[in-house]
């Protein structure tokens, strides 16, 4: 009687001998096409359930209509002081400048009143920088900046210290603030240095910039 083990020796043996035979399932593949920009398949060019697929041409347009109007359509403004302007002893002057370098909006005005006019209520930044000609400044002496608003009052955003010194001094700083559609707001600059002083006449010394953020 044969052992077990010698009979299945040869049976695997006999199937290792013979050719191995691939049926093939198909000669070609097809895939349902739901997404892309092609023609082929269900493409939805607007989704209307939350889990749709849309095409490329569909996502390209929102975002290019999210930045062009996010652009277009908030401030961004840019002015500078491109002459001198006398700012008396201990008294707030408004800063009057008057080269719009940059205003989507035209909400600047830099003619008359030397303000931002604002259109749309929201939040925004606010930079400015005033720089004064070279003069003899003493030891604890201050310049100052502030921006009165229409209705949200007196908002200083930036204090200069002096110390001894014949030099250039600048004061300069940013501040976050809300603004109304149709509020008003003008940069206010004040130093103590004991005799009237000149903003520095150089274009880009000077400025102010405002941005809606929110």
């Amino acid at each position: 009687m044969a052992k077990k083990g010698n009979m299945t020796a040869r049976v695997l043996k006999s199937l290792k001998s013979r050719p191995e035979v691939k049926t093939p399932i198909a000669t070609e593949m097809f895939l349902p096409n739901h997404s892309g920009d092609h023609s082929a398949g269900r493409v939805l060019k607007t989704p209307s359930k939350d889990n749709d697929l849309v095409n490329k041409s569909y996502v390209d347009s929102e975002i290019a209509s999210a930045v062009t109007n996010r652009h277009d359509t908030w401030s961004n403004v840019f002015v500078t002081r491109v002459n001198t302007q006398s700012i008396p002893n201990n008294s707030d002057t408004k800063v009057e400048f008057n080269t719009v370098k940059n205003d989507t909006l035209n909400e600047w005005d830099e003619d008359t009143n030397y303000r931002f006019e604002c259109q749309t209520a929201g939040t925004y930044l606010v930079m400015a920088r005033v720089f004064f000609s070279s003069v003899a400044w003493t030891s604890g002496k201050f310049a100052q900046i502030s921006l009165s608003t229409s209705n949200h009052g007196t908002i200083r955003i930036s204090r200069t210290i002096t110390g001894d010194y014949t030099e250039f001094v600048e004061s300069k700083g940013f501040t976050i603030t809300e603004l109304d559609a149709g509020e008003n707001m003008s940069v206010l600059i004040k130093h103590n240095r004991g005799s009237t002083t000149n903003i520095y006449s150089v274009d880009g010394f000077s400025y102010i910039i405002i941005i809606r953020i929110r």
